[in-house]
């Protein structure tokens, strides 16, 4: 199984969206490699932030994706990307520290994103690889329709 102390591929999985529409969110063998690359970012930022992080959308296939509007060259279709919020502590708070963490210990990176959509839901986005494998290190605010 792939995981950490904090972190396990389930929840890189998890999709009520998949379930409702009888989606089969199941990823192949190299974007499970993705995913744990992915974690083992994750990992320390989370021992850093000190409480619990929870992933509300990591993988998502092609047909998943598309059902939630995302972009077409989403990292979250590679497994190289998910939404985060902290279950304790403000996530305003939580964005700021994961930034300068990035910062500080010079992680590469290539998308942090605060991100907001119209109906007043609020995650952090963090992809580790975009487009063509690039790591921009782009920090910017999105809102979305």
């Amino acid at each position: 199984m792939i995981g950490t102390a904090h972190f396990e591929l389930p929840e890189f999985l998890e999709s009520e969206k998949a379930r409702e529409n009888k989606i089969n969110n199941f990823p192949t063998f190299e974007i499970v490699s993705h995913i744990h690359e992915l974690i083992q970012v994750l990992e320390p930022l989370r021992v850093a932030w000190g409480g619990p992080l929870k992933i509300t959308s990591g993988y998502r296939c092609p047909r998943l994706n598309q059902l939630v509007g995302g972009a077409t060259n989403s990292a979250h279709k590679t497994g190289w990307a998910a939404d985060i919020i902290p279950t304790r502590g403000d996530l305003n708070s939580f964005i700021l520290f994961a930034e300068s963490w990035l910062r500080n210990n010079n992680i590469k990176f290539d998308q942090s994103i605060d991100e907001k959509d119209k109906k007043g839901n609020h995650w952090w986005h963090f992809g580790l690889y975009g487009p063509n494998g690039v790591q921009r290190k782009q920090f910017f605010k999105l809102i979305k329709n």
